[in-house]
């Protein structure tokens, strides 16, 4: 758990500096989420419904990571940071994204960007995505009618192509030596296998004999395992990693590891993983994206309008779980073998 909280910390770390209207608040119905100010963006009104579906959809991630994958409970009062609830931090976070989508939205007339036809019907599509494959507790929680929602989604749509025309001058030229990753197979035997060493010297003396790797595994009743990696990372010794880097295209090795406690008898299948060269292309491309956007819109933000947070009534929000817990359905058969 001490991991989970302190990825959530990380990221979650960025507290936007922004005017607020303390005091002490209650709760507002959902039903008045809509006519609601929960903040302001120069004159213009920002209400509770739009900060609120942004909110929803971040609370059922986080429940869903937090509660079902690691087991952890009564999330929101969990510290992140000293004197942070998680609660805190989300509704922060929350409130800064919201703040972003005003400040970009804003600038498209300067821009002279609008929502083509094309740019509508994918709203339109994309919110009849939502409304059909999100979970029911979800969309009950968002409390939002159609029309509100393609609404909320045009001014997320307006801020992405506001966003794209900042980055439009990112150099997206990337040298395949700068992103070229080498693919391999490999084929792990646990040592909790009685013949473990054996079994991986017999697969790897049929592989160095013509066989296929998967052939030779599949013999052993283990499967093969594919990974790639990017020749410019710095890897430890002893890591699948650094095995790579030293193998030859076609070349098998047997070795054993500490890592995962068993014996490998891995493949160099390619100096020049096509698929896992492209992504790191893409990776590059989108972390100078990433700063090129952090430059310009810190100065945005510098000029842009006030930005006031009416705390009385965001930090009053209620956040009662949305994600429900899978049950597991037990067969008459479990149930009697489990009671013995």
């Amino acid at each position: 758990m001490k991991v989970a909280k302190k990825l959530l910390a990380v990221a979650l770390a960025a507290v936007l500096s922004v005017s607020v209207l303390a005091g002490c608040g209650t709760s507002v119905k959902p039903e008045s989420y809509g006519t609601t100010v929960v903040a302001t963006y120069g004159d213009e009104n920002i209400y509770l419904d739009e900060a609120n579906m942004y909110l929803r959809a971040e609370q059922y991630y986080y429940e869903y990571i937090y509660t079902y994958m690691y087991g952890m409970t009564d999330i929101w009062n969990q510290q992140v940071t000293e004197g942070v609830t998680m609660k805190s931090a989300v509704l922060e976070s929350v409130m800064s994204m919201v703040r972003q989508i005003y400040v970009l939205k804003n600038q498209a007339a300067k821009l002279g960007i609008t929502l083509s036809d094309a740019d509508k019907a994918k709203v339109e599509e994309t919110v009849a995505g939502v409304l059909k494959d999100s979970a029911p507790e979800l969309i009950k929680a968002y409390n939002l009618s159609r029309e509100r929602m393609i609404q909320i989604y045009e001014n997320n749509a307006i801020a992405n192509l506001v966003w794209e025309a900042l980055v439009a001058d990112v150099d997206t030229n990337v040298a395949d030596e700068d992103a070229r990753c080498v693919g391999v197979s490999y084929v792990f035997v646990n040592q909790t296998d009685v013949k473990t060493q054996s079994k991986a010297q017999e697969i790897y003396d049929a592989v160095k004999g013509g066989a296929t790797l998967e052939d030779a595994a599949k013999k052993q009743e283990l499967t093969v395992s594919k990974a790639s990696y990017f020749v410019g990372d710095k890897y430890e010794e002893k890591t699948l990693g650094f095995k790579a880097m030293a193998m030859k295209e076609g070349e098998v090795a047997i070795f054993e590891l500490e890592e995962g406690k068993g014996w490998y008898v891995m493949v160099l299948d390619t100096l020049k993983d096509e698929t896992a060269t492209q992504n790191k292309k893409d990776s590059v491309i989108a972390e100078r994206q990433a700063e090129m956007f952090k430059t310009k819109y810190a100065e945005l933000e510098k000029a842009s309008a006030a930005f006031t947070v009416d705390e009385k009534v965001w930090q009053n929000v209620s956040m009662a779980t949305i994600f429900v817990v899978p049950q597991v359905e037990t067969t008459a058969t479990e149930t009697t073998e489990a009671a013995k």
